[in-house]
C-alpha cells in the first residue's frame, strides 16, 4: 500500500512538472511570435525607411564625397538588415505558423549546405507542437552537419492513429555518443507527453525518431 502511495505520488509529480513545461511552452512559442512581429514591423521597416533615405540622399547629392558615403552607408545598412531578417526567421520562421512544417523545413533545408531529403505531412498540429518538431528537427540537423559531416539527411515527419512520427537520418561519420550530444532535445518533448530516440556511432551514421500525441 505504501509504495502504491509513493507511486502515485511521483506520478502526480512528474504530471505537475509536465504541465508546468507545457505551460512554458505554450509561452515561449506566444513569445517567439511577439518577437518576430516586433522585429518585422518594427526594427525591419525602420531601416528600409533609413536605406530609402540614404539611395535618395546619394541620388541627388552633387558632391562625390557625399555621395560615396551615403553608398558606403546604405551597403552596411542592407548588411545589417539580411542580418536581422535572419535573426527574425531564428526566433519563429513565418513560414511555420503560416505555412506549417513542410514550406519552413524546406527553407531550412536549402540553407544548410548538404543534400537534403524531405517527406513532411502537410496536416497542421497545434503551435506547441509544430514549434517543438522544428525547434528539435532544426538541432538535429545543425547536428548531422556541423558534428556529423553528414552530406545526406533524409527527414520524415508523418501522422497516424493521433501520434506524430518523425525521423531524421543521416550518413557521416558520426561522433562517439549521438545520444549525449543530443540529449537537450529530449525536455521540450516530454513535456508534451512525446518521446525521442538518438542511435548512431563512429561511421554509422546518426537517426534522431520522435514521437508525439498530436490529436
Amino acid at each position: 500500500l505504501e509504495t502504491a502511495r509513493l507511486q502515485a505520488s511521483v506520478h502526480a509529480g512528474l504530471e505537475q512538472v509536465r504541465a508546468a513545461y507545457r505551460r512554458l511552452l505554450r509561452a515561449e512559442t506566444a513569445e517567439r511570435e511577439r518577437l518576430a512581429r516586433d522585429l518585422h514591423d518594427g526594427a525591419q521597416q525602420r531601416l528600409l525607411a533609413l536605406g530609402a533615405m540614404l539611395g535618395t540622399l546619394e541620388a541627388v547629392t552633387d558632391d562625390p564625397a557625399v555621395k560615396e558615403h551615403a553608398r558606403t552607408c546604405r551597403a552596411e545598412l542592407m548588411e545589417a538588415l539580411a542580418e536581422l531578417r535572419a535573426l527574425a526567421r531564428e526566433v519563429q520562421p513565418a513560414l511555420l505558423v503560416q505555412g506549417g512544417l513542410g514550406p519552413a523545413l524546406e527553407v531550412l533545408a536549402e540553407r544548410v549546405g548538404v543534400r537534403v531529403v524531405l517527406d513532411v505531412t502537410p496536416r497542421r498540429f497545434s503551435r506547441e507542437v509544430e514549434s517543438t518538431l522544428y525547434s528539435v528537427l532544426c538541432e538535429s540537423l545543425s547536428y548531422a552537419v556541423d558534428r556529423a559531416h553528414a552530406t545526406r539527411v533524409h527527414v520524415r515527419v508523418g501522422h497516424e492513429d493521433g501520434r506524430l512520427a518523425a525521423e531524421l537520418t543521416c550518413d557521416g561519420t558520426g561522433p562517439r555518443d549521438p545520444a549525449a550530444d543530443l540529449a537537450g532535445l529530449s525536455g521540450r518533448v516530454r513535456a508534451l507527453r512525446g518521446e525521442v530516440e538518438v542511435a548512431g556511432g563512429p561511421g554509422e551514421g546518426t537517426t534522431v525518431r520522435m514521437g508525439l500525441p498530436c490529436e
